[in-house]
């Protein structure tokens, strides 16, 4: 997580987001999501379960914007957990 306000990324990669993920089956791809005042509330539980996930080292499925091959960022949509 970073600071909010703080971008990521260069020129047309940049992101404006507080949670960056990667997964080890995408690993070139950062996920992230944005948890700024006016984001929806889900975002806080989508943040919320990738932590669990993390720290329980529970398989995660991230539904995310389709984007261009070549972009190496992505939003976040939904996550699922994979039990």
């Amino acid at each position: 997580m970073q600071v909010q306000g703080l971008e990521f990324g260069r020129e047309s990669e940049m992101i404006d987001a507080e949670v960056f993920v990667t997964l080890d089956s995408e690993p070139d791809t950062v996920f992230t999501l944005r948890l700024h005042d006016d984001s929806p509330p889900v975002n806080t539980l989508i943040a919320e379960t990738l932590r669990e996930a993390y720290l329980n080292k529970i398989p995660v499925t991230i539904y995310h914007q389709i984007a261009p091959k070549t972009r190496k960022n992505v939003k976040i949509h939904m996550v699922q957990f994979d039990r």
